[in-house]
């Protein structure tokens, strides 16, 4: 997966090329409309006009492609894949954990009983076997 950051535009041919270049035009993408919803979501968060022409340097890039070449790319993947993950918020982290806490609970219970079932009735049966 090649980042933006690493494609190289080939440059127009020469005779369609202006022959002055201003600095607008210079950062004015020629389409008329954002490419994904992120540019869009950020077109519109801003008030501009989605008809109008996105400057590039105003387009936002993901995060991950400002990591540094020389980070291996599995370590680059893990990141990025780390950076997907919705993580829970406090409040959700605690009633899972009260919900853990009770189901353990619960289960320790029920798991006592029946090893305290087993232990009388293995006993009564020794005994039983033991006095005969």
């Amino acid at each position: 997966m090649a980042s933006r950051t690493s494609r190289r535009r080939a440059a127009p041919p020469a005779d369609e090329r202006p022959e002055a270049i201003d600095d607008s035009m210079a950062l004015v993408d020629e389409t008329s409309e954002p490419e994904d919803e992120n540019d869009q979501a950020l077109a519109i968060a801003e008030g501009r006009d989605l008809d109008a022409p996105t400057p590039v340097a105003l387009r936002s890039r993901p995060w991950y492609e400002y990591l540094p070449n020389w980070i291996p790319k599995r370590i680059r993947n893990s990141i990025i894949e780390l950076s997907k993950v919705t993580w829970p918020t406090s409040k959700e982290t605690v009633d899972k954990t009260v919900t853990v806490i009770v189901f353990a609970v619960i289960f320790a219970l029920v798991f006592f009983a029946i090893d305290q079932l087993f232990t009388t009735g293995l006993g009564a049966i020794t005994d039983r076997i033991v006095t005969k």
